[in-house]
């Protein structure tokens, strides 16, 4: 079937964004709020495609006015960095979606964009201009062993992006589970290994400063090992069970988004 939407939405600054108290980073950085924020608007058309289950493509055009983002300024050797409506922007995105089913036991997800994004605006520090054409992908296959096993691996790539004054540099992450059914399926087992690789790193550069290029690189412990064990209780006859995939896929949106 074939899908038309249109959306106007508001987004307003939350209290963090608002405080205008300076926070220590440290001897060279300081971050802050900004009490004086207005409310980033957007327009988004979107038309979308779906053939069954196995097949979708999409088309989004969205324009944004007051856009907030975080905006380092120097002063005296300090770099201090707080959300500032510094620019109008547009957004240009191709979104496809698709599902293999390779053989009875394997399942292939696939969804990702292509999309172009474009700033423009000023800062204290000058004229801001960032665009940048990039991709976003995501891999899910899903395993099904039998006696009463599942398994899957999934890999997620985030192509270079803007935000502001930074040029985000590409990564990526491959995560992998497996699950055992127990007790008439009442209960499960499941393992699961986050970031096998460590390789869910930002890397950034900050431009438009005043004779500075500030360059970045956050690294959190996003390669995790966990261990977990559920029950059931009571009778199930229309309850909608939750499987391993099912889990792991919404925790990866939740990370995407």
């Amino acid at each position: 079937f074939l899908d038309f939407s249109y959306s106007r939405r508001i987004r307003r600054p939350n209290y963090q964004m608002l405080n205008p108290f300076e926070i220590f980073v440290d001897n060279y950085s300081y971050s802050s709020g900004n009490p004086v924020l207005k409310p980033q608007l957007a327009n988004q058309l979107e038309i979308k495609y779906r053939y069954k289950k196995y097949f979708g493509l999409g088309f989004q055009q969205g324009f944004y006015s007051d856009v907030i983002f975080q905006i380092t300024e120097t002063n005296d050797k300090v770099f201090l960095t707080r959300p500032e409506n510094v620019a109008k922007g547009s957004i240009s995105a191709f979104i496809f979606n698709a599902m293999i089913p390779v053989a009875g036991w394997w399942n292939i997800n696939v969804s990702g964009n292509v999309y172009r994004m474009k700033l423009t605006g000023n800062t204290n520090n000058g004229k801001l201009e960032q665009e940048a054409f990039s991709v976003r992908g995501s891999i899910l296959n899903q395993f099904t062993l039998g006696a009463g096993w599942n398994a899957e691996i999934n890999g997620y790539y985030n192509g270079k992006d803007i935000s502001g004054q930074r040029i985000i540099d590409p990564r990526y992450r491959i995560n992998t589970g497996i699950q055992k059914k127990i007790w008439k399926g009442k209960g499960s087992v499941r393992a699961t290994i986050e970031d096998i690789f460590y390789s869910w790193k930002q890397q950034d550069v900050t431009n438009n400063l005043v004779n500075a290029v500030s360059y970045n690189i956050n690294r959190a412990d996003t390669r995790r090992l966990s261990l977990a064990f559920t029950y059931s209780f009571g009778k199930d006859n229309n309850a909608k069970k939750r499987s391993l995939n099912e889990n792991s896929a919404a925790d990866e949106k939740s990370r995407v988004d």
